[in-house]
């Protein structure tokens, strides 16, 4: 009988594991706490459109775990001015998800982006870099930050 109530449990464990979600929010501040991200916040139709040559847009969701773990280091980089960097958040615009995110894009209605976090870099109102994912994102910044530091 105990054997049973063991492998019961177990099996009961498992279930609440595999059913909780996969990353849960832990951050207090959010992005609306910083002045940098409403300062810089734009809407997904304007990403194109920015006075800057080159710069890049962080795309994000407020409700995404991932995107507030990037929370520090995406405001850190765009303190840092290494680009100029804008902010769209996901929860408010309507923003295209697919697959197929390509680069090279000139026009708004074909960007789309994988998910959120998503770095889209442009240059000359043409996407040069889409990036998708908190780590893929992560290196991207990191990149930035070793080139800009080399050409100094």
């Amino acid at each position: 009988m105990t054997y049973r109530f063991f492998i019961a449990s177990l099996a009961l464990l498992a279930t609440v594991v595999a059913c909780s979600p996969a990353h849960v929010i832990t951050s207090k501040k959010t992005y609306q706490d910083y002045d940098i991200v409403q300062s810089q916040q734009i809407r997904w139709l304007d990403i194109l459109n920015q006075q800057e040559e080159n710069y890049i847009v962080f795309i994000y969701s407020e409700t995404c775990g991932y995107c507030h773990d990037m929370l520090d280091e995406i405001v850190d980089f765009a303190t840092e001015r290494i680009l100029p960097t804008y902010f769209v958040n996901s929860s408010i615009d309507h923003i295209q998800i697919s697959d197929d995110y390509g680069i090279g894009i000139m026009d708004i209605n074909d960007l789309s982006i994988k998910g959120t976090p998503s770095i889209i870099e442009v240059n000359e109102q043409m996407v040069v870099a889409n990036v998708p994912g908190i780590d893929q994102c992560l290196s991207y910044l990191n990149e930035k930050r070793l080139v800009t530091n080399y050409i100094l």
